[in-house]
């Protein structure tokens, strides 16, 4: 349905507004449920997340694709807690050193401050699997 979509919106010229409307929406709903997370709502946000996954997937893949590596950071950032919460954790891995890789001159502020955080974390968690599986 999906790639159904993104063709009739090709057809027309709309792909990057529409997409860029999303993906603006979900980075708004993730930063909106980050402080929530760890909170006495947390259930709620994190059904309300997980109902919205895929669609969250799908705006961070269009950021990525589209170059607004800054905001991919700010979305990939806000996501830490779902994805630890949910053991999302090789998928956060992933996309944080994705991230990370491509930041240049315009990794500086507070989302790029939480992503270096949570891939900081992250490796940490894996050094801590590796060695657990020993």
């Amino acid at each position: 349905m999906r790639e159904y979509a993104r063709e009739k919106l090709a057809a027309r010229g709309d792909v990057e507004a529409v997409y860029g409307r999303q993906a603006a929406y979900y980075l708004a709903l993730a930063e909106k449920a980050e402080p929530h997370l760890l909170k006495a709502r947390q259930l709620a946000w994190l059904e309300h997340l997980d109902a919205e996954h895929d669609n969250l997937r799908s705006a961070l893949r269009w950021l990525w694709d589209a170059g607004k590596v800054h905001d991919a950071a700010r979305l990939g950032g806000s996501l830490h807690w779902f994805w630890y919460l949910r053991g999302h954790a090789a998928e956060e891995r992933a996309w944080l050193k994705q991230i990370l890789k491509a930041r240049g001159s315009a990794g500086r502020g507070a989302a790029w401050a939480k992503v270096f955080v949570w891939a900081g974390n992250a490796a940490s968690w894996d050094r801590r699997d590796a060695q657990a599986g020993r």
